[in-house]
């Protein structure tokens, strides 16, 4: 089995830019986009847990010849979207796709 490098993409945005940033990322992006709380706050008397707080927002590009072009239409839809409301730039790091089953051992 080949492994795969990615090029990780992730915001920390507030709740409410979570949908509209996760279309615009979602678009490229065929594994789907995750969505993260940073934080969680509940009480005694409440058994679920309510977001409080801003989100992660994170997507992997295949690192291959196609990564540059799918990037830059990424950040163009996120750039028209921050004409509206501004929020952060998105943080880039390389991955190393992970084996789980075996990594463990």
């Amino acid at each position: 089995m080949t492994q795969s490098n990615w090029l990780e993409l992730s915001l920390i945005v507030e709740p409410e830019l979570a949908e509209p940033i996760s279309e615009i990322i979602g678009r490229y992006l065929p594994d789907g986009v995750a969505i993260e709380s940073t934080g969680v706050y509940s009480d005694e008397r409440n058994l679920i847990g309510k977001v409080v707080g801003p989100v992660k927002i994170a997507g992997y590009i295949p690192l291959n010849e196609q990564t540059d072009e799918i990037r830059q239409k990424i950040e163009l839809g996120l750039w028209y979207l921050s004409r509206i409301r501004p929020f952060p730039q998105p943080q880039y790091r390389t991955v190393n796709e992970v084996d789980w089953a075996e990594a463990w051992k």
